[in-house]
């Protein structure tokens, strides 16, 4: 991996920094027979593909499903399959690999890569804090058996179209795009139950960053009833994308509406709001879906995240009264449908609400490098404390969690909320 613009001292820093990290090796899993058996793509049509590091000593998983936005018309799920940036819509290898000094590392794609190098992970900035293996870094869940799934169906992880989409891209013709994002969810599951002991798991932890964290508030309740002698816990990061504006539902609307995705939304929601004559498809909203998920809930996200901004007008922090007003209705939605009733669940949930002016990557772990995550501390506490802190008060005989909520109090713009500040 290249490094420019660096001073020579920094650079001998980083590198030294770098090579104390352990290797996180994890191995591609590419789901074939579900093409046929239940018609799991990507967009192109190219199987389903996952990220396992196994350690058959531990009865625990974490599912981390990757983020990477949507696509919200043919044409650039079109673009998302066939060009350049194709891992976000395809498993083809070739998708896999970069050239020195793109946005992701340089390093050619094989059947084990680390989890530091594989485009749409890259350790834990874009991740998650929970697939690294250091246990000085990520003290909860490092022996844990670790999957990332990867996101190539551009439609949030919800869709169930049954027949292809055919569009012509770059003069080519008759090409067809699947949207089976939901369908890639359940072979991902299933092909875990059958192949990898994720059915004999006593904890499951489902995370997932961006697009992959609003597949949380989806996936939550269909994964714990699969798992039914299994505790499942929910953990969002970055995916709390409210209704900010019109132009937010009317992407979320047809996303969902394009995919046919209601058989893979909450389906408490989806029946609540049939029965209001309400339409069920808002159901893929974290505010509508979050009130009906009965699992723990333990919800990762900045106010000042700057794709919130972006969705509301595309200002992208130039705006601050507007950051700040964002930020003011993400912590008041969070209180009234995650940790307040009527929601049975609020006993149990939590949140951690940074200032940080960055989309995920804020788990603290103190990672180096080019994609090294942010250092965000709320009262001393990092998130990977808070949610181990929260996780331990689920167990068995635990005493209820003192703290179900930290909040960075400062407004934007911080200097120093992404740095371990408050202010």
């Amino acid at each position: 991996m290249q490094l420019t613009n660096v001073p020579r001292a920094a650079a001998l820093a980083l590198a030294i920094l770098t090579a104390r990290a352990l290797p996180n090796p994890a191995v591609s899993v590419l789901l074939t027979d579900y093409v046929g058996a239940t018609g799991a793509r990507c967009l192109d049509g190219s199987p389903q593909r996952f990220w396992l590091r196994r350690n058959a000593s531990s009865s625990k998983f974490v599912l981390h499903l990757m983020g990477g936005a949507w696509c919200e018309s043919a044409a650039l799920c079109a673009a998302r399959a066939y060009a350049y940036e194709c891992y976000l819509g395809s498993s083809r290898p070739e998708c896999f690999t970069r050239a020195p000094g793109d946005e992701i590392p340089g390093v050619p794609y094989a059947d084990t890569m680390d989890f530091a190098e594989i485009p749409g992970v890259l350790g834990a900035r874009w991740g998650g804090g929970l697939l690294v293996n250091d246990p000085a870094r990520n003290p909860l869940t490092a022996g844990w058996n670790a999957v990332e799934a990867s996101y190539c169906s551009g439609d949030g992880w919800v869709g169930d179209q049954a027949a292809p989409t055919v569009v012509t891209f770059n003069g080519t013709a008759n090409l067809p795009l699947y949207f089976r994002g939901g369908r890639n969810f359940a072979a991902v599951v299933d092909s875990l139950i059958k192949t990898a002991g994720l059915g004999d798991a006593d904890e499951v932890v489902l995370t997932g960053s961006s697009a992959g964290g609003l597949a949380v508030y989806s996936h939550c309740g269909a994964l714990a009833a699969l798992l039914p002698r299994t505790r499942v816990l929910c953990v969002p990061d970055s995916g709390y994308f409210f209704a900010a504006d019109k132009g937010w539902p009317g992407a979320v609307h047809w996303i969902a509406s394009n995919g046919n995705a209601t058989a893979f939304l909450n389906q408490a929601c989806v029946a609540a709001r049939a029965r209001a004559g309400a339409d069920p498809l808002a159901c893929m909203l974290p505010e509508v879906a979050s009130p009906f998920i009965a699992q723990p809930l333990f919800i990762m996200n900045s106010r000042f995240d700057p794709s919130l901004d972006i969705i509301s007008g595309g200002e992208e922090g130039r705006n601050a009264t507007n950051v700040n007003r964002l930020g003011a209705a993400l912590l008041a939605l969070v209180n009234a449908t995650v940790l307040s009733p009527p929601n049975a669940r609020a006993a149990t949930n939590a949140a951690f609400l940074t200032s940080c002016h960055q989309h995920c990557g804020q788990w603290a772990t103190n990672q180096s490098g080019p994609f090294a995550d942010f250092n965000v501390v709320i009262d001393g506490t990092t998130a990977i404390t808070a949610l181990a802190q929260w996780r331990a008060s689920l167990l068995p005989g635990a005493d209820a969690l003192a703290r179900r909520l930290w909040v960075q109090q400062a407004s934007f713009p911080c200097a120093t909320c992404c740095s371990g500040g408050q202010a």
